[in-house]
Formats: structure tokens, C-alpha cells, sequence
């Protein structure tokens, strides 16, 4: 498991695979946070998943987390998890679904997300973006820490469920592991 500071690809977005894990590890980066995006370029390069895996483990970087597209469908979701597991990252993250959306539904996918990454060993971290407006809501309009209060009563799988506050591209906050709060 890592510990310190972690850059997202999607911050030199324009730049080649290679060249930000050069650059984070020169400039001091502990790890990095890759994107579905950084294996599908890499197979579009011809190059496979594993080839990505070796190159990434090569770099000396830990993996934060490896991130998911919610547009893609969960088999999609399942393959990153694999990924994060073999490269040793406890953390998949997605951000939620944009735009408005019924709690109950929200819920759902979060159980069946974490089902998913419970299942290949990895905890699910939920990133609040801009564009998930009721999870922003929930964030502006009560505490992070009272929502996730809520959470745990309405999703049974808490313990498999990271909540990463996030405004922009820093990360001001954290919640680790709902877990330690049920205990």
C-alpha cells in the first residue's frame, strides 16, 4: 500500500504513459492514478493491458488507484479491478454518475460496484466531481461525514466503500474506510 502524494494521469493528459511516470517519478510523485483511458491508448498503440501492467511496475511508482469510466459497462469495472489488484493497489475509483439521479438507483450502483471490486479484492473510493449533482448536493448542503452516517445504513457493503472528497483536481480530504467508523 502506498502512502504520500499520487499524480492523475488525466493531469498531463496530452502527454504519453511513459513520459508522466518518468516525469512524476523525477518530480517526486509517491504514485500515480491511472485511467481506463491510459490502457485502452496503450491498446490502440498495439501494446496489451499486460504490457501496461509491466511498464507501470517497471517505473518504481505505486498505482493509488486505477479508475474506472461509469459509462463503461461493469465488465469494464471488473477488468480495472483485476488491474488494480496486480499491481497492488487496494483502490479502485470511480467518480459518480453525472447529472441528477433517484437515491435508490444511486445506491445500487455503488452496492453493485462494490460487489464487483469486493469480489477481485479491492475496495470501490466514490470521487464527488462537479458534475454528479446530487452527490455534490449532499456535500454542500450537510457534511461529508453525515452522509456517509447515511450510507451505511443504506449500503450494506460500507466496509467496501472509500469516500474521496475532492474539489477540483486536489484532493482535500479523505475518508479511508467506513468500516473503522461501524467498528
Amino acid at each position: 500500500m502506498w502512502k504520500g502524494l499520487a499524480l492523475h494521469t488525466w493531469t498531463l493528459d496530452s502527454t504519453p504513459l511513459a513520459e508522466v511516470l518518468r516525469v512524476a517519478r523525477a518530480t517526486g510523485w509517491d504514485a500515480v492514478e491511472l485511467r481506463r483511458l491510459d490502457f485502452r491508448r496503450a491498446a490502440e498503440a498495439g501494446r496489451s493491458a499486460e504490457h501496461v501492467l509491466d511498464f507501470v511496475r517497471a517505473s518504481g511508482l505505486a498505482v493509488a488507484c486505477v479508475g474506472v469510466e461509469r459509462r463503461r459497462l461493469l465488465d469494464a469495472f471488473a477488468e480495472s479491478c483485476r488491474w488494480a489488484r496486480a499491481l497492488q493497489s487496494e483502490t479502485v475509483m470511480s467518480a459518480v454518475d453525472a447529472g441528477e439521479s433517484e437515491r435508490a438507483q444511486a445506491v445500487a450502483s455503488v452496492a453493485e460496484a462494490a460487489d464487483i471490486a469486493a469480489a477481485h479484492g479491492v475496495k470501490l473510493a466514490l470521487e464527488f466531481i462537479s458534475q454528479a449533482e446530487q452527490f455534490n448536493m449532499l456535500v454542500q448542503s450537510a457534511s461529508a461525514k453525515a452522509w456517509i452516517a447515511k450510507a451505511k445504513r443504506l449500503v450494506p457493503y460500507a466496509n467496501e466503500v472509500n469516500i474521496l472528497v475532492n474539489a477540483g483536481a486536489r484532493v482535500v480530504g479523505e475518508i479511508r474506510s467506513l468500516a473503522k467508523e461501524r467498528r
